[in-house]
């Protein structure tokens, strides 16, 4: 595990004890949402079933076509969620109560964005969307319209975003630039900086599992020189 500490300047990582040993690849994280969010609730030709508790909200897709809505995090007062619908692919959509509304087309027509790993973060809705020739990074739904935040893994590779956590203010997720490979790296709103190169050079750390505990951010992380 590594801790990082929210005074530290530079987002410098401390390695706390080296538990587990072998290599671990990069994997597949499970993606968190906001606080209060549902999250993963499953829809077939007959929608979305809100907090599973209650009737399909409304029918996305056509006969033919089986969408299925997938990660669900608060945005702009409204439950947003990834659905596919064969006129605009597989995109944002969002659910304020009463209807449910095609919140962002980021791939126009019938292309999928294939948004995933929502977070809610300042009032704004962030996730990681796959266009090109940027690949897949981070967003976010601002004023109602979808921004790319930036093209971390400088086009046409994608940084893949992934743990993403709120920490200190801030949107902590791991992504590889390609140059210093998997590490992690922090949104504060305002800039995106490589947090902490915890296996320096093109190596990757691959920093998981990540756990808040007495103001200090817990994480596993893969080190050559431990």
């Amino acid at each position: 595990p590594t801790r990082r500490s929210s005074d530290r300047p530079g987002g410098i990582a401390d390695s706390v004890d080296h538990v587990g040993g072998g290599d671990r690849g990069e994997g597949g994280d499970v993606p968190r949402a906001a606080e209060g969010a549902v999250v993963g609730a499953e829809g077939g030709e007959r929608g979305a079933d809100v907090g599973d508790v209650g009737p399909a909200v409304d029918h996305i897709g056509g006969a033919d076509h089986r969408n299925c809505p997938a990660r669900e995090s608060p945005g702009d007062g409204a439950v947003t969620e990834m659905a596919g619908l064969a006129e605009t692919g597989t995109e944002v959509w969002k659910y304020d109560g009463r209807k449910l509304s095609l919140a962002a087309d980021i791939v126009p027509g019938e292309g999928h964005s294939v948004p995933a790993r929502f977070i809610g973060f300042h009032g704004e809705l962030y996730f990681t969307a796959l266009k090109e020739p940027y690949g897949r990074e981070l967003w976010r739904l601002h004023n109602g319209s979808p921004e790319l935040i930036k093209d971390i893994g400088n086009s046409p590779q994608s940084s893949k975003p992934s743990e993403m956590t709120i920490f200190d203010d801030k949107i902590v997720f791991r992504a590889n630039d390609g140059i210093s490979g998997l590490e992690l790296w922090q949104w504060d709103g305002t800039e995106i900086v490589l947090a902490a190169d915890i296996n320096k050079g093109p190596g990757s750390s691959n920093p998981r599992d990540f756990t808040e505990m007495n103001g200090f951010l817990y994480m596993a992380a893969d080190s050559s020189g431990l």
